[in-house]
């Protein structure tokens, strides 16, 4: 993609790089609590409106709440939300391969979960609108169009971290690595020469193998999201997928819940770099001040 060689960004590669610099633009505290936020709400919201009709045999005393104009509320904050969650999710992308010279193993890491989180909660809040965008199907083909270029893009970096080799939450063997620049895993693949080489494989342990492979495996997880989610829209027959709209909401809901667990648990080894990621600063308050602006888009609609 046009890098200037430079030899010493890979000269530890992969058993000894350098700590990675701290970049706000990728893994900073507001950038995290923008992504986070959005997404928790989102969820809650899509969770909300998939299950007003139950709360409303169970409560009758609810029933004024599941009038068409709540409903319409509730729907265009999700619609806010999720479309917030989706560019949320372009922009990094955009960031990241704008930094592909340069980013770290660390921060692509962050930024292959960052897509992941942000596909996952973008098709919750496209099961639960289903009914909102047949009435208006210029949106759908608008965002399937944007969800599945996203959804490319996120396939690239899942397959592009699956070949890092060990990851940076293994053993001290993993960690060694994930100072050194990205491209060095794409330029030096290690992921099958672990396998072949006895010396290196006798240094991986059971955990080191299992990060190996799990960028593989959430691949395929995505995979399968995507087709749970956005299938329905392509078929000629909604009313059968419509069934599953309960169990469909409920795999994306684990998939969620893991990989805010591993997005947590690996900036955790970050915070162990040159320079602070917690510092605020413009681009860390807006994609915290942004989270209001569904609300407010439902409240004036």
């Amino acid at each position: 993609m046009g890098c200037v060689p430079n030899i010493s960004d890979c000269a530890g590669w992969p058993f000894d790089c350098p700590l990675p610099r701290a970049d706000l633009d990728i893994a900073g505290l507001g950038v995290m609590i923008g992504f986070c936020g959005n997404a928790l709400l989102t969820l809650i919201a899509s969770l909300a409106l998939h299950l007003l009709p139950s709360f409303a045999k169970l409560l009758p005393q609810l029933e004024p709440y599941t009038t068409d104009t709540k409903r319409i509320y509730l729907e265009k904050y999700i619609v806010g939300l999720g479309d917030q969650q989706l560019l949320l999710g372009l922009l990094m992308s955009v960031v990241a391969f704008a930094k592909f010279c340069s980013i770290s193993i660390y921060h692509l890491e962050i930024v292959g979960e960052l897509l992941w989180f942000s596909a996952t909660t973008h098709l919750a809040s496209m099961v639960v609108l289903r009914k909102y965008f047949k009435k208006s199907p210029h949106l759908l083909w608008l965002r399937l169009s944007l969800i599945l270029m996203f959804g490319i893009f996120l396939a690239m970096f899942m397959l592009w971290i699956g070949f890092l080799g060990p990851g940076i939450n293994g053993s001290e063997f993993g960690r060694g690595s994930f100072g050194c620049s990205a491209r060095c895993a794409w330029e030096q693949p290690i992921f099958f020469k672990h396998l072949r080489d006895p010396t290196l494989r006798a240094k991986l342990s059971a955990l080191d193998i299992f990060y190996s492979v799990l960028p593989f495996v959430e691949f395929l997880f995505l995979i399968f999201g995507f087709g749970l989610s956005i299938g329905p829209y392509f078929r000629e027959i909604l009313e059968g997928w419509n069934k599953l709209e309960t169990g469909t909401l409920v795999f994306l809901l684990i998939s969620w819940i893991i990989v805010t667990a591993i997005i947590f648990y690996d900036r955790g080894p970050g915070q162990n770099i040159e320079g602070s990621e917690n510092e605020w600063g413009f681009g860390q308050v807006l994609p915290v001040t942004l989270i209001a602006l569904p609300f407010w888009q439902a409240l004036t609609a």
